[in-house]
C-alpha cells in the first residue's frame, strides 16, 4: 500500500505545536544521515501534540538511484536529485566556482561539523556517541586485504569508527536494509513507518521560506508562523509552540537572514527589515575538499573467482548481468556493495614534507592578525592537530 502524504489543504493556515522545516538530504551517499526526521518521528509519538514536517524534495519512495547501493553518485548534478549549490569564484582556486552538492528529497540531514570547543557547549563526541549508539544494528568487518594493505603502510586499524579517533582505517557502518539489500534513508527509517499517526502530517515539495517573526521589539522574539512555496504559490502555517529548521549548512542561514535574523549590515542593503541583530548568521562556513581517485584491476583479473571483489568487474558485460540478476533476487552482490572501510591518514602517512607543512601551518597561527575570531583560531588550532 502506497504511503499517504498530506494535501496542501489540510496544511495551509492551519495550527500546529510543531512545525519542522527540512530542506537538504545527502541521500545519494551511502549512509544517509538523520536531521529532521528522527524529531518528526519522537515528537509525533505523543498523541497529544501535532507535526507538520515540511519538505523541499520529493518522498523518492522506490526510485532505484535512491535504494540502489551503487546508485549514490549518479545522482550527483541531476537536478531533480541535487541542490548542486555554487561558490563564487575562489581567490585562492584560481578563480574556480565550486559545486557543493546537497541531496532533493524527504529524509533529512544533520550537520555535526561545529563542535564544543568551537563554543557549541554540549556538543561533543561522549554527547553525540550514545544517540548514534541507540539509533544502530552495526555488523561490520574490515576486508581481509584491505585490512592487510593499510597495516602494511603501518596505519591503525580501529575495530570501529565510534572511538572518536580521527586518523586510522576502520570497517565503514552503513545504512542498509539487511532484507531488501536497499539503503535506508532516514526518511524510511524514521518517518515512514510512522506515517500512519494521525497526529503527523508530512508535506513534500513544500519550500520552506522563512519564519515569520512577531512585531514586538521586547525580547524573546517569538515565532508566530512559516511561510513555504508549493508549485510557485506561497502558504504559511502556524506553530503553537516550536519551529525547527533543519535546512542543513547552506539554506539554514538563508532561512534566517530572509526572516530577519543576521547582520543588519547584509540584510538592511536588501531591504529586509531586521528583526533580531545576529551579525553571525551566514559566516564561517566551510568544507573540506575531497578527489576522487579510482585503482582499476587489470582486465585479466576481473573475474568471479578473483581472492576479492571490487566494482571495477562491473565493467564486465556478462558480470554486470549476472549480478544484475542477483540483485533482483535480491541475493548479496556487486550491486549491493558499500564502501567497505575507510582510512584517515596522518600527512606522515602520505607526504615526506609533512613537517615543512607542519611548521608553515604553525607559524600561520603564530602570527594570525588580532583582529581573527576566535572560532578562527580555533579551528586553526584544530587543524594543525589534524595534520601531525
Amino acid at each position: 500500500m502506497a504511503p499517504t502524504f498530506s494535501k496542501i489543504n489540510e496544511v495551509s493556515d492551519k495550527t500546529f505545536d510543531h512545525v519542522i522545516i527540512g530542506k537538504v538530504q545527502p541521500q545519494w551517499w551511502c549512509t544517509s544521515t538523520v536531521a529532521g526526521c528522527t524529531p518528526v518521528s519522537q515528537l509525533s509519538e505523543n498523541p497529544d501534540v501535532t507535526v507538520l514536517l515540511l519538505e523541499a524534495g520529493k518522498a523518492r519512495i522506490g526510485d532505484p538511484l535512491v535504494d540502489l547501493l551503487t546508485g549514490c553518485l549518479q545522482q550527483h548534478g541531476v537536478p531533480e536529485y541535487d541542490w548542486a549549490f555554487q561558490t563564487l569564484p575562489q581567490k585562492k582556486l584560481d578563480g574556480k566556482v565550486v559545486t557543493w552538492n546537497r541531496g532533493k528529497g524527504l529524509g533529512g540531514s544533520s550537520n555535526i561539523n561545529y563542535m564544543e570547543n568551537l563554543g557549541n557547549p554540549g556538543w561533543n563526541y561522549d554527547s553525540f556517541i550514545k544517540y548514534l549508539k541507540k539509533a544502530e544494528n552495526l555488523s561490520t568487518g574490515v576486508e581481509v586485504a584491505a585490512k592487510k594493505a593499510t597495516e602494511a603502510r603501518g596505519i591503525p586499524i580501529f575495530n570501529g569508527h565510534e572511538n572518536g579517533k580521527y586518523s586510522g582505517a576502520w570497517a565503514a557502518p552503513g545504512s542498509v536494509n539487511a532484507l531488501t539489500l536497499t539503503r535506508c534513508s532516514a526518511f524510511v527509517g524514521y518517518i515512514l513507518p510512522n506515517l500512519g499517526r494521525k497526529n503527523l502530517f508530512v508535506l513534500p515539495e513544500a519550500y520552506g521560506s522563512r519564519i515569520i517573526l512577531g512585531d514586538s521589539k521586547s525580547e524573546p522574539v517569538t515565532v508566530e508562523e512559516v511561510e513555504f512555496i508549493q508549485e510557485d504559490k506561497t502558504y504559511r502555517v502556524k506553530a503553537a509552540k516550536e519551529v525547527i529548521v533543519f535546512a542543513g549548512a547552506f539554506k539554514f542561514p538563508q532561512i534566517l537572514e530572509l526572516s530577519g535574523i543576521g547582520d543588519p549590515n547584509v540584510l538592511k542593503p536588501l531591504g529586509i527589515d531586521v528583526k533580531v541583530d545576529l551579525p553571525g548568521v551566514g559566516a564561517n562556513l566551510q568544507e573540506h575538499t575531497s578527489s576522487f581517485t579510482l585503482a582499476a584491476d587489470k582486465p585479466s583479473e576481473l573475474k568471479d573467482d578473483a581472492p576479492f571483489i571490487t566494482l571495477d568487474m562491473l565493467s564486465d558485460p556478462v558480470i554486470f548481468q549476472k549480478h544484475s540478476e542477483f540483485y533482483g533476487q535480491r541475493l548479496p552482490g556487486l550491486l549491493s556493495f558499500q564502501a567497505s572501510g575507510i582510512s584517515y591518514l596522518s600527512l606522515q602517512n602520505i607526504s615526506g614534507k609533512a613537517d615543512e607543512i607542519i611548521g608553515k601551518h604553525e607559524k600561520t597561527l603564530a602570527t594570525l592578525p588580532l583582529t581573527t575570531s576566535p572560532a578562527t583560531k580555533e579551528q586553526t588550532k584544530i587543524q594543525l592537530e589534524h595534520l601531525k
